[in-house]
């Protein structure tokens, strides 16, 4: 009776090393699939944070440009000031 007995704890207790392994394992799995979400959260984010940035340079670059053409009509109506001051009061705006 107590070899039953003991047979019977025996595959008790394997039975519940092997959930315990099952359970772990499970874990195991469950902490990877988290470490892998974070990772392409962190992803998206830096990818979201590039776009950010190249959008800020392109419209840096889009003002620049516009300032440009505005400082190039500037230099051109104060030519024709020059000019034309030069022209009427005789001198020399260079």
């Amino acid at each position: 009776m107590w070899s039953v007995l003991a047979e019977a704890q025996r595959e008790q207790h394997r039975r519940t090393e092997a959930q315990r392994k099952e359970a772990a394992a499970r874990q195991r799995e469950s902490e990877r699939a988290q470490r892998e979400a974070q990772r392409a959260a962190a992803r998206g984010e830096r990818e979201a944070v590039k776009a950010y940035q190249q959008a800020r340079e392109s419209d840096a670059a889009r003002r620049s440009a516009e300032l440009g053409g505005w400082v190039a009509e500037l230099r051109g109506v104060l030519a024709a000031g020059q000019a034309g001051l030069a022209r009427d009061h005789g001198v020399d705006v260079a």
